[in-house]
């Protein structure tokens, strides 16, 4: 009986165990911690948020709630860092944007500009790295508020 007893306690400390290495993985700063997974592309890898919901692009991917969405892909060969200088000049022309300036993030020099696209308020990142261009699109409405947009762009780690 005591046998009985004791294989009983290991198995279930061992359930308990097993069940705690389950967890959601979680990012975040100090004051929040947000609940989601990771997506690993060729040039980078990125926090997605629970509750977003993640389509793979071309190069990329988009995580998207509502209104709001986060998206970043990697495309292109031979692009020149005044290849993507035109490009958000274009941008900003051609989208009510503002005038492009530029931001480092992630170790890289991106050129910015916020724009309006179909009526939403978006924020576009171009650069370069490696003849490759990296473009990332925050956009919906109030989209500089949401907490879960602001840990996934920081989340993202640029590979060689």
């Amino acid at each position: 009986m005591k046998k009985y007893l004791a294989i009983s306690i290991c198995i279930s400390l061992a359930t308990i165990l097993l069940l705690g290495c389950g967890k959601a993985k979680t990012t975040g700063g100090e004051n929040k911690q947000t609940k989601g997974k990771y997506f690993e592309a060729d040039f980078f890898s990125m926090f997605i948020a629970e509750g977003y919901t993640q389509m793979e692009i071309n190069g990329g991917v988009q995580a998207y709630k509502g209104n709001n969405f986060i998206e970043i892909h990697i495309r292109g060969l031979n692009q020149t860092d005044a290849d993507i200088e035109a490009s958000i000049h274009i941008l900003a022309k051609n989208f009510e944007g503002t005038a492009p300036d530029k931001v480092n993030m992630f170790g890289q020099t991106f050129y910015h500009s916020s724009i309006i696209a179909q009526g939403t308020s978006q924020d576009v990142y171009l650069a370069v790295k490696n003849g490759r261009k990296i473009s990332i699109t925050l956009s919906g409405k109030d989209h500089e508020k949401d907490e879960n947009l602001k840990v996934m762009i920081e989340s993202i780690k640029l590979k060689s």
